[in-house]
Formats: structure tokens, C-alpha cells, sequence
């Protein structure tokens, strides 16, 4: 008798895994028909072709497959259902005993009990279940039976597996979206889908630098639904339409209204002028799918049709590029080395690609037909809008120096657009030779041009100036210059690129009989300025910028050696050179140059290119204006007086400067505003705060008056204090009067500030000796304002004395009127007054500080610029800082 299954569960894991392995295999034969029909309509969905019967048909074949589909799915899946059956306790248990190779059917006996039997049947049944032994220790659940092949004879599941792979490699991106268009078919109409225009942008030019503009007016199918006042949209000239049609059969049409000029490489039998409007026709780069790329050059109004009806309209305002404009805000002029100075000023609407100046020769006030002298203006770097610069060019060599010439700039932009300033006319810069061979040169190298016929005339004198070398110092260079010069033209009749050689060569035997090498080395260092010029404004490498860097380090050395050479020349020859005393502060020493040289390299490398530059026409000019302590001017001697009294005023005022600086703290220290600070008792009169006795002057300070270097002394009160800074200003009051009363006698009248600067220096005084400093500092900035207002008369006066007599001012190399715009005279540029005072507003360096911390920066953007850790938007911040700077 069978008491069911639930005497036999010792494992019923095994019992319920047998039932899963029976039920698939049972599974797939009954479900085979629903499971290839949902994997064929998905691998077919998936590479649209329902979507494609619906865009034939408008919808209905889409429609009917998915009609048919669901039929078969619905047919084939109520089938299935009935066929599928969870097996039986009967099949799992005999499927066991086939996996476990278990025979006489054990697991069934198991599961069965006697029925009414007596002690001797229980007996006997005890013993039969003791052989069997324990049976279910052995049992095993196996694998399925493959029953694929026996369901699917012919292999129909290949091509629905093949189908369903196709369909995912094809639309693996948008999978649900080409599903839900496979189900949801459109039975709106049997025409192609809607029409969209896409992707409009302008694109202005690249020198113009203005990003694209993205167009965005509405789709619409009808013209008068464009054109509610739309917005004017500004375009520069030469910019490219470009946009994207999807849809539609008819090729759309770009109208231009009013007139372009583009598109004339994309025109079409549709592309002819119709009146005031061309049309363009969109390029057809798949079925249903055009695009344009369109430059326009003029027009009012844009706009896109297909099949006659306007897609998008834009109401348009083409800016013409302007010509760009170019002027000289100065006259052009000669530096102290005959350099022709030319300053300019451009500006262009987008930028100004080049700026040069051209000169023609002027005779009898007309131009004539000769070649005019192109010189191109160093280019500059960053913002083209509005440009000004300077050039410096040694035209002394060229044939027409000495002439009237007449200058024009010349400004060009990027499409090649000229402007060009109001001419100048002058005299083009002449070099002045004071030797008297050297002289004679010359002016045979000019009847080279003049009169070239009387080339045996030319080459006798320069014989004869060859065979007297005492008179040229026995220079055998020169000599072999005026022999060889003299035997070409002897010989034969030069052309004109002859004599265009011998130019040359007799122009640089006038330089070596005058100069030496001096100017040799100053031309050599022309040529490497502008070379450096042009680096720094390009996109020179670092490297290139150092090499450049050290050639002119080395050319300002030998410029510099061969000044000293002649001047030891001209000494051992025993020339007599008038000699002056010269203001230190107006002393050019090479380590000046190359400080400033170290600090343009500095610059150059954190990316400040254009302080480099700057600093580099600022060496410009100092080059240019340098002049040889030979060709100093001797000086009246109310002229030295008048320099003396400046030079005794400069100490003067650097005196009361730095006793203000000391009334200050004391003041500050008495209001207890300094924390921190150590205090100032003890700190003998002259020492500079935090300086340990004995250290006034190491670092080039001079002691107050009355002080000694090193005077030690024990701590002052504050009281003490102020009345010996109050005994200082006293004693400086004392020596302004003396000062004043030289000058009295001097010039015959006081400057009206010394009297104020006395005055102020008086109340100082009165103000200290009360113990008020506070109420000093005041009184004492007064004075030192009113010395400077004393030491511009002084100045104008010296001026004044050197125009009457025929001279320059000694004190200023280049005046108010010099077109070098030099301030006062200071090889370094510097503003000054007569005494001293340095004003350096106008020199737009960075401190020593603010390249340091230039450097810092860069150094921390390349650190981070490594971090690959960092987020994306920063690095690529960070590269753009980088290749900008």
C-alpha cells in the first residue's frame, strides 16, 4: 500500500530540482512556437523593418504584422498551455532512479507501507528494506535531456537566434526606442514623415574671433508665421550658413534677399538670380537628409524652402569688414644715433595683421619713380583692435640719406584690406662725420650715384686718400677697402648691383675711420632687437627666445667694448675732450643692462611676453640714446654752479625724506598702531628701523647729519627721542637756508617753494619738539612736495642757460622737444627733476616680486596640469592657461 510521498522527503531539494529539469524539458517543445515568434518580432523591430512597411504604407503593413503576430503569438501560446504539465511524483521519482542507476524501483518501495500484515510480515518487510540499505544517500539529480533537436528538426530556432543578433548589434543604443516605434504604428497618412530643420549656425570667420551663432527661429510652414518681428541678427561679412533638412522629398532652397555673392560653387539649375534674392540649393547627402555650407557676403534676409513653403526665416545685418586706419601720433624723427624713429598707431574693426612704412624720394617736391624703402614695424602680440609701436631703423647707409623723402604707413588686416596715414615729408637722417677722410668717402660714395660717369675721377681720389695713412691711423682694413674700392672702379664700369657693393663697402671704411668698431657692433645690435622684438611677438619657443636673449647680451658687450676702444684711442692720440661732472643717477653701467636683459628672460618664461617687450623697447631707446663720455659738452660755470647746487639739493631731500620716515614710525609706535614692531628707544638718530648699531651705510645708506657710523648710545625716552629728531630737522632747516642763499646769488632771486619748503620744515620742527611726531609728518611731506616744485625752476633755469648759450642741457640728453620723448636726459629713462628725484610711474615693469610670483604660479599650473586625478573641466583650464602663458 502507497502512503504518498511524504515518507520519502529526506531530500526534498532533490525531488524539487528533478521537477524543474522534467518541466523544461516538457517546456520548450510546448513553448517553442510563442518564445521564436517574441524573439523574431523583437530581432525585426530592432532593425525596423515594421517601421519601414509603415513608412510605404503609411502605417497599415505595420499594422497588419503586428495584427498577425499577435494572432500566431496568442494561437501558439494557448497551445503551449495545454500541452505544458508539472510532472508527476511517479516521473520524478522514477527519473531519480534512472540518474541514480537505482533498480527494482527502490524509491517507490521506500515510499510504500504493509497493509494489515502480522508479526510475520513486518518481520519479513524490516528485513527487505535492511538489504535495499539506505538508498536514498545514493540518489542524484542529472541534467535535461537535450530535446531541442527532437522539437526543432529543422532549425528554424538558427534563424530566429540570427535575426535577434542583427537586430541588437543595430540598435544596441536606442533599443526601447525602435521597439516602441515597431508597436505603435502611425496611420495619420501615407506621405514621408514631418519635415525638421536642424543644426542652423553662422560661422563668422576665424581672424574675426567670434563664435558661432546658433540660429533659433521656430519651424514654421508658413512664410507670414516667420516673419513676427523677427530679430536682426548681426553677421560679419564672409561667415558661412550652415544647417540641416530631414525630411521631405523636394531639395531645399536657401533664399538670400538683396544679394550675395555665395554659394556660387553649390548653385543649381534653382540657384539663378531671381530679382534682388539668390537661392542656393542644400546639398542631398542621404535620402531625406540635405545640408548647406553657404558663405554669405551681403543681404537683409535669410531663408529656408522646400516644396514652396518657407521652413525658417531670419532677418539678417551683414557687417561690412572696414578698411583699417593708420596714423603717426608723432612725427617721425632722428635718435642720437641717426636712427630713424617712427612711432604708429593702428586700429581695425577685427585686427591689424602688419603695419609698414613706406618712403619715397621727394625732388623738386614731387615723388619720383624710384623703388620706394619698405620698412615692416615690429608686430605686437595679443589685442590686434588697437595697436601702437615704435621702430628704430639705421637708414644712415642708404643712398638717399641726407634727401627729402616723404613716409607713409601703411596698415593691412587679415582679407588683405589696406589703410594709409597722411604722408610726412623730412629730411631722412644723415650721419654727421667729423673725420676728414672719413668725409671725403662719403662724398665719393654719393657721386657713385650723382655721377656715376666719372668713375676714373672717383677711383684717383680714393688713391690718393688710400696712400696717405697717417691720416687714417694706419688702419690697414681701411686701406685695403679704398685700394679695392678704387681698383673696381678703375677697371671696369660697375652695373647697378656693382655699385650698390661698393656703396656698401666704402660706407663701412667711413664707419671704421670715424667710429672703429663702434658702429659695427651698434648695427649688429639693431639686427638682434628686432629679431628678439619679433620673438617675444610671435609664437618663438622659450628656447629660441634664451638664444636670442644671450646674442643680444653678447653684441651689448661688444657694442659696449668698442666705445671703450675708441675712447682709449682718442685718449692715446691725445684728443682733447671737455669733461663734466655727471650725476651717478644718470650713470648707464652694463650691469644695469643686464639686470633688465635677466629680467626680460624671467619674463618671457612665466608668459609674460609683453612686459618683455615693453622692457625691451625701453633697452631700445637706452641704446639709442647712450652717448660716449667723449661727446659730452663742456659746461658754462654758472652751469656747474647751478649743477652743484641741484646735486647738493638731491642729498638735501633724500635727508628729509628719511627723517620723515623716521617721524613716522615714532608716531605710529607712540599711538601703539605697530604691533609687533620692536621698539624704536635706543635706535640712535640715522639708523634705519631694525638695523643693529654700527651697520648704518653697509647697505648704502648715509648717516643723518650729526651722526658718526657705529656711535652707540643707551635706550632714549620717548621725549629724548623727539627732540633729537626735532634737533635733526632744525639743522636741515639751517643748511635749506644756506642752500637758499647760494642760489639768491646764483640766479638773483629765491624759487618761491624753497621759502615754503623752510617754512614747513620750521613748523616740523616746533611740531617735534613738543613731542607730537604725528603732527611732524605732515609739515615734513609739505617740505619735501615744495623742494620739488624749487627744483623744476632750478631746472628750467640750467635749460634756459644752455639754450642761450647754443647747447643742450648736460642734464637732460633729450629735451621737451626731442621727438625720442626722452624725460630729462636719463639713459635709463627715468623722470627726473634736476636734483634727483625718480619717478618711474611711467615704466610698466613688474617688480622682482611680481615675477617671482609669476614663476610660482606657472610652476603650480604645470604641477597640477600632471594630476590626471583632477576633474576634466579643470585640466583642460589649466592647458588652456598653460598655452596661453
Amino acid at each position: 500500500m502507497r502512503d504518498g510521498a511524504r515518507t520519502f522527503l529526506p531530500y526534498p531539494i532533490k525531488v524539487w530540482m528533478a521537477g524543474f529539469v522534467l518541466a523544461w524539458e516538457q517546456f520548450f517543445p510546448a513553448f517553442k512556437w510563442p518564445l521564436g515568434l517574441i524573439g523574431l518580432f523583437v530581432g525585426l523591430s530592432l532593425i525596423e523593418l515594421p517601421q519601414a512597411l509603415g513608412e510605404i504604407s503609411g502605417g497599415w503593413l505595420q499594422a497588419g504584422l503586428l495584427a498577425l503576430f499577435l494572432i500566431l503569438f496568442l494561437w501558439s501560446l494557448r497551445t503551449a498551455m495545454r500541452d505544458f504539465s508539472w510532472p508527476d511524483e511517479d516521473r520524478i521519482l522514477r527519473r531519480l532512479e534512472s540518474w541514480s542507476g537505482l533498480k527494482h524501483r527502490p524509491l517507490s518501495a521506500l515510499s510504500d507501507a504493509v497493509a494489515g500484515g502480522g508479526r510475520t510480515e513486518n518481520a519479513l518487510w524490516r528485513a527487505y528494506l535492511k538489504r535495499l540499505g539506505d538508498v536514498r544517500a545514493r540518489v542524484r539529480v542529472g541534467s535535461p535531456a537535450p530535446v531541442a533537436a527532437v522539437a526543432d528538426p529543422f532549425g528554424a530556432r538558427v534563424v530566429v537566434g540570427l535575426v535577434l543578433i542583427l537586430g541588437l548589434v543595430a540598435g544596441w543604443q536606442n533599443p526601447g526606442e525602435r521597439l516602441r516605434a515597431a508597436m505603435l504604428p502611425d496611420l495619420s497618412g501615407t506621405g514621408p514623415g514631418a519635415v525638421s530643420l536642424a543644426d542652423v549656425w553662422v560661422s563668422p570667420p576665424d581672424y574675426t574671433g567670434r563664435p558661432p551663432i546658433l540660429l533659433t527661429r521656430p519651424v514654421a510652414a508658413a512664410d507670414d508665421a516667420v516673419e513676427a518681428e523677427p530679430e536682426t541678427i548681426a553677421i560679419p561679412v564672409g561667415s558661412r550658413f550652415l544647417a540641416t533638412v530631414n525630411g521631405g522629398e523636394e531639395t531645399p532652397v536657401l533664399v538670400i534677399e538683396d544679394g550675395t555673392e555665395a554659394g556660387t560653387a553649390d548653385k543649381s539649375a534653382e540657384g539663378a538670380l531671381e530679382g534682388r534674392s539668390e537661392r542656393v540649393a542644400f546639398e542631398t547627402i542621404a535620402p531625406e537628409s540635405h545640408q548647406i555650407q553657404a558663405p554669405i557676403s551681403r543681404g537683409t534676409r535669410l531663408s529656408v524652402t522646400q516644396d514652396g513653403d518657407a521652413l525658417a526665416a531670419w532677418q539678417i545685418n551683414v557687417l561690412p569688414d572696414l578698411a583699417p586706419s593708420v596714423s603717426f601720433p608723432e612725427a617721425p624723427a632722428s635718435s642720437e644715433r641717426n636712427a630713424l624713429v617712427m612711432r604708429y598707431e593702428a586700429k581695425d574693426d577685427y585686427g591689424v595683421t602688419v603695419v609698414r612704412a613706406r618712403i619715397h624720394r621727394l625732388e623738386e617736391g614731387a615723388v619720383t619713380t624710384d623703388d620706394p624703402i619698405e620698412i615692416v614695424m615690429p608686430a605686437v602680440s595679443g589685442e590686434r583692435k588697437n595697436i601702437a609701436g615704435r621702430s628704430f631703423s639705421d637708414l644712415t647707409p642708404h643712398p638717399w640719406a641726407g634727401q627729402q623723402v616723404r613716409i607713409t604707413l601703411e596698415a593691412e588686416d587679415d582679407i588683405g584690406q589696406t589703410g594709409a596715414s597722411d604722408p610726412v615729408d623730412m629730411l631722412l637722417p644723415e650721419r654727421a662725420f667729423t673725420h676728414p677722410v672719413a668725409r671725403a668717402v662719403i662724398e665719393q660714395r654719393k657721386r657713385l650715384v650723382t655721377e656715376p660717369e666719372e668713375r676714373i675721377d672717383i677711383s684717383e681720389i680714393l688713391l690718393t686718400l688710400a696712400a696717405r695713412p697717417h691720416h687714417y691711423f694706419h688702419d690697414t682694413v681701411v686701406f685695403l677697402g679704398l685700394k679695392s674700392a678704387a681698383s673696381r672702379l678703375y677697371f671696369k664700369a660697375p652695373d647697378a648691383e656693382g655699385i650698390e657693393a661698393l656703396q656698401k663697402l666704402l660706407w663701412d671704411v667711413a664707419l671704421r675711420i670715424e667710429d672703429g668698431d663702434v658702429s659695427t657692433a651698434l648695427r649688429d645690435l639693431r639686427e638682434i632687437e628686432r629679431k628678439l622684438q619679433e620673438a617675444l611677438a610671435g609664437d618663438a619657443s622659450d628656447e629660441e627666445i634664451e638664444r636670442l636673449m644671450e646674442e643680444m647680451r653678447q653684441a651689448i658687450d661688444k657694442y659696449l667694448q668698442a666705445m671703450a676702444e675708441q675712447m682709449m684711442k682718442q685718449a692715446q692720440r691725445g684728443d682733447q675732450m671737455e669733461r663734466q661732472q655727471v650725476d651717478p643717477n644718470q650713470m648707464l653701467r652694463r650691469d644695469d643692462l643686464m639686470k633688465m636683459l635677466d629680467q626680460m628672460k624671467d619674463m618671457a618664461k612665466t608668459g609674460a611676453r609683453d612686459a618683455a617687450r615693453q622692457m625691451l623697447s625701453q633697452l631700445q631707446q637706452m641704446m639709442e640714446n647712450l652717448r660716449m663720455g667723449m661727446q659730452q659738452q663742456q659746461m658754462s660755470p654758472q652751469q656747474q654752479a647751478l649743477q652743484e647746487m641741484m646735486r647738493q639739493l638731491n642729498e638735501l631731500s633724500q635727508q628729509q625724506r628719511e627723517l620723515m620716515d623716521r617721524t613716522f614710525k615714532e608716531g605710529q609706535r607712540q599711538r601703539g598702531q605697530m604691533p609687533g614692531q620692536q621698539s624704536q628707544r635706543g635706535q640712535r638718530p640715522g639708523q634705519m628701523p631694525g638695523q643693529r648699531p654700527g651697520q648704518q651705510g653697509q647697505q648704502g645708506q648715509q648717516p643723518m647729519p650729526g651722526q658718526s657710523p657705529g656711535d652707540g648710545g643707551g635706550e632714549m625716552s620717548a621725549e629724548e627721542l623727539a627732540a633729537e629728531l626735532a634737533e635733526m630737522q632744525e639743522r636741515l632747516r639751517k643748511q635749506l637756508g644756506e642752500f637758499m642763499r647760494k642760489v639768491g646769488e646764483g640766479l638773483g632771486q629765491i624759487p618761491e617753494g624753497f621759502g615754503q619748503a623752510e617754512q614747513s620744515m620750521r613748523d616740523a620742527t616746533e611740531a617735534l619738539g613738543e613731542n607730537a611726531p604725528g603732527q611732524a609728518v605732515g609739515p615734513q611731506g609739505d617740505a619735501l612736495s615744495q623742494m620739488r616744485q624749487g627744483a623744476d625752476t632750478l631746472n628750467e633755469a640750467l635749460r634756459e642757460m644752455a639754450n642761450g648759450q647754443g647747447q643742450e642741457n648736460p642734464n637732460a640728453q633729450a629735451g621737451e622737444d626731442d621727438d625720442l620723448d626722452f624725460d630729462d636726459g636719463d639713459p635709463l629713462n627715468r623722470r627726473r627733476t634736476g636734483y634727483g628725484f625718480n619717478d618711474n610711474s611711467d615704466v610698466e615693469i613688474p617688480a622682482e616680486t611680481d615675477i617671482q610670483r609669476a614663476r610660482r604660479i606657472f610652476d603650480e599650473l604645470r604641477e597640477r596640469s600632471g594630476d590626471r586625478s583632477r576633474p576634466t573641466l579643470e585640466l583642460d583650464y589649466i592647458e588652456r592657461l598653460l598655452k596661453r602663458f
